[in-house]
């Protein structure tokens, strides 16, 4: 990365990285928002759970689909006026969300909501061009990681105003901080100009869409139809069937929608790969940990939901603790030994609710994966950004999130097909078994493991490279 911001532009306000910070928080907030409502949308609309299904999974299919677009976007439009069209996206969907009277008016609401997710890659480009020296990697670190935080603080934040004030109130609370997001962004962040003088490729954004879109359907409705159904594996082959082509396509012509070629560098490779595995364990800790802390005493811990939210809440207390000095260990070591290092909290967290048998076994668990998650989040843009030029900032990071994206569905589908398949009644309650949670943090802990692995195969100190 380069030691000066881009010539001609102002010195960034103070409270940039605060704004930029909250776009990231917003984004995973919307995105569990829905969590604590999935056992009542079927007796609200009067539907069945493949259909409410969707809620969940519509927001993924667009963060998936667009946060790719808006980083090309940003790059060639310029980052703010991306970043407060999708803002003002998630407003409006938010909006429809709680006035929703079917459950189609909530899914196509939620397909909106789920363009937020371009946030992150923007605001992180937005500080990489304009802070310098160890600021920048401090506030990169603090954006980056918000993402995570955002899911842990969101989660019981969403259960305490859907049991307080009914379940339109968490949409209504994702459009106010929305409101507040955009009203900050509009103050501090610089008008910005083009930095890449190139035209969109329609085309490319068009394949991309396409064969996301069956890849992502494939993986929502697995779970339901099986693995192996002609449904399931008819999806997949359609969806690698546009793919390939439209790699084909975006490395030979002149203004790819993606640089295929700079993703595929080995460190920029290695580390989104990586990222898979702490999508996957964020979203893992997310679906299994709450359950265990509430269902009856012979599945879970029986807690009521106040003290289960505070214990998810330390999750987002540890990133927000570890993700200033994330950047500075990084210098004094490598980014490389700092995203090992989260990693390996990850799986000791999960290994640890394996045989955790009491609350403060948890209490320990997800402080453990905060800073996890808070440490490989917070130091995975320096890894990519210094490998790519600065004109593609938030191509590069749009890529890195799909990643990630990558990993959240594969947990949402991996993880809700062992909880469903193995099943227990218990007082009355129909629960996942302690054997199907325990599997699932197996799992957890194997795309772990071949994430650390990948990890390891990062040289420990990249040369940077001229920034264009």
């Amino acid at each position: 990365m380069t030691d000066a911001p881009r010539p001609g532009r102002a010195a960034p306000p103070r409270m940039l990285t605060v704004a930029l910070s909250l776009g990231g928080f917003t984004s995973a907030f919307v995105y569990v928002t829905p969590v604590p409502l999935q056992a009542l949308l079927p007796e609200l609309f009067e539907t069945t759970r493949a259909e409410t299904a969707w809620v969940m999974t519509a927001a993924l299919v667009t963060a998936v689909i667009v946060t790719p677009i808006a980083g090309r976007l940003g790059d060639l439009y310029g980052r703010r006026c991306v970043l407060l069209a999708l803002i003002a996206i998630l407003i409006t969907g938010s909006v429809l969300a709680a006035a929703s009277s079917s459950i189609f008016m909530l899914i196509a609401a939620r397909f909106l909501q789920g363009c937020i997710a371009g946030a992150v890659p923007l605001g992180v480009s937005i500080i990489n061009e304009l802070r310098t020296g160890s600021q920048r990697a401090r506030d990169i670190a603090i954006v980056s990681s918000s993402l995570g935080v955002g899911a842990a603080m969101g989660l019981p934040a969403s259960v305490l105003l859907t049991e307080g004030f009914g379940w339109r109130s968490a949409f209504l609370a994702a459009a106010a901080v929305g409101a507040i997001t955009l009203l900050l962004i509009l103050w501090q962040a610089p008008r910005d100009t083009p930095t890449t003088p190139a035209r969109f490729d329609v085309l490319g954004a068009i394949g991309l869409t396409l064969g996301i879109s069956l890849l992502m359907t494939a993986l929502a409705g697995g779970p339901l139809w099986g693995w192996g159904s002609a449904g399931f594996l008819g999806l997949v082959a359609l969806g690698l069937a546009v793919l390939a082509p439209w790699c084909w396509y975006e490395l030979r012509t002149a203004s790819p929608l993606l640089d295929l070629r700079l993703a595929a560098k080995p460190t920029t490779l290695l580390t989104n790969l990586a990222c898979v595995g702490s999508g996957f364990a964020l979203l893992g800790s997310n679906v299994t940990l709450p359950q265990v802390l509430e269902l009856p005493i012979g599945v879970g811990m029986g807690l009521e939901p106040l003290p289960t939210s505070f214990i998810i809440m330390l999750s987002g207390v540890a990133q927000i603790a570890v993700a200033p000095f994330a950047a500075a260990i990084a210098e004094r070591t490598s980014p490389k030994t700092v995203l090992i290092a989260g990693l390996l909290a990850c799986i000791a967290a999960f290994g640890l609710a394996l045989i955790g048998t009491q609350p403060w076994h948890l209490v320990i668990v997800h402080i453990l994966i905060g800073m996890g998650i808070g440490l490989s989040y917070s130091v995975t843009p320096l890894l990519i950004l210094r490998h790519s030029p600065l004109t593609q900032g938030a191509e590069v990071m749009g890529i890195n999130a799909v990643f990630r994206g990558i990993g959240t569905a594969g947990a949402t589908a991996v993880i809700g097909s062992v909880l469903a398949a193995d099943i227990i009644a218990v007082n009355g309650v129909h629960a996942p078994t302690t054997r199907a949670f325990a599997t699932s943090h197996l799992i957890v802990i194997v795309v772990l493991a071949a994430a650390t692995a990948l990890s390891l195969l990062l040289p420990r100190e990249p040369k940077p490279i001229r920034r264009g």
